[in-house]
C-alpha cells in the first residue's frame, strides 16, 4: 500500500486505490480541497512545523472517517506523528461540523 503524505504519491494518481481508501472519487476530493483549503491550512497550532499540503490534511481526516483506522495506522500511512494525525482528524471534523451548520442555516429555498 502506498504512502499518502506527498502530492506525488500513488494514492493521488490512482483513482481505484483513491476510492478504496477515501470512499470518494478524485473529483470530489479535489472539490473538497478547494472548498476547505483556507480553513484547513490556517488552523495549524501556533509554532508548529506541520506545513502539510492541503491534500494531506484532508486525506488524514477522510481516511479516518472512511475507515475508522486507529492513529498509529494513520500515522504510518501518512508518515506523520500520531499527534499530527489526531490534530488533523479533530480539525477536519471541526471544520466540517462548523461549515455544515452554516450551510444548512443559509440554504437556498425555492420561492
Amino acid at each position: 500500500m502506498g504512502r499518502f503524505g506527498h502530492d506525488d504519491s500513488s494514492i493521488f494518481r490512482n483513482p481505484d486505490s483513491f476510492k478504496q481508501f477515501f470512499k470518494i472519487n478524485t473529483s470530489t476530493f479535489e472539490w473538497l480541497c478547494g472548498l476547505l483549503e483556507t480553513l484547513l491550512d490556517c488552523c495549524d497550532p501556533i509554532g508548529s512545523h506541520f506545513n502539510l499540503p492541503t491534500k494531506t490534511n484532508l486525506g488524514i481526516g477522510l481516511f479516518w472517517l472512511a475507515n475508522s483506522s486507529d492513529f498509529p495506522e494513520i500515522s504510518h500511512r501518512f508518515q506523520v506523528s500520531e499527534a499530527i494525525s489526531k490534530f488533523n482528524v479533530k480539525q477536519l471534523c471541526h471544520v466540517l461540523c462548523t461549515n455544515f451548520h452554516f450551510w444548512v442555516g443559509f440554504r437556498v429555498t425555492k420561492s
